[in-house]
C-alpha cells in the first residue's frame, strides 16, 4: 500500500467516524431537547391564544363581514369566521357574567319606587 493510499484510507475512516459522531450527537441533542422544545411551543401557542382572546374580549379587533381579525402585540394575526349569531352569543354570554351597571340599578330602583307609589296611591297589586 502506498503512502497516498494509506492517507486516503485514514481520511475515509476519519470522515466515517465524524459522520457517526455527528449523527450520535444530533440524536442526543434531539432526544434531550425535544421535550423542552415541544413544551415551549405549547406555551407560546397558549400565550398567543390567550392574547388573542383578551384582544377579542377587550374589543381590539377588526370586523370585516363574517370575519374577525385580531393582531396581537407579537405581530401574530388570527382571523376567525364569526357570524352575527356567534358574535351575539359571545356578547350575551359576556353580559350574563358582568355585574349590573349602576345606571341599570338606578333605573330598577326608580321603577320599584314608582310601582310602590302606584300601589300605595291606587291600592293596586303588581
Amino acid at each position: 500500500m502506498t503512502l497516498e493510499e494509506r492517507f486516503q484510507q485514514i481520511k475515509n475512516q476519519l470522515a466515517e467516524s465524524m459522520q457517526e459522531s455527528a449523527a450520535e450527537a444530533m440524536k442526543s441533542v434531539h432526544d434531550d431537547m425535544m421535550p423542552f422544545i415541544e413544551a415551549d411551543s405549547f406555551v407560546n401557542a397558549r400565550y398567543v391564544a390567550e392574547r388573542a382572546l383578551d384582544d377579542l374580549i377587550c374589543g381590539r379587533f377588526v370586523r370585516n363581514g363574517d370575519y374577525v381579525s385580531v393582531t396581537g402585540s407579537e405581530g401574530v394575526s388570527i382571523r376567525l369566521k364569526m357570524t352575527t349569531h356567534q358574535y351575539d352569543g359571545l356578547r350575551k354570554s359576556m353580559l350574563d357574567v358582568m355585574p349590573e351597571c349602576p345606571k341599570d340599578l338606578e333605573i330598577r330602583s326608580l321603577r320599584e319606587q314608582l310601582e310602590e307609589i302606584r300601589r300605595s296611591t291606587f291600592g293596586l297589586g303588581a
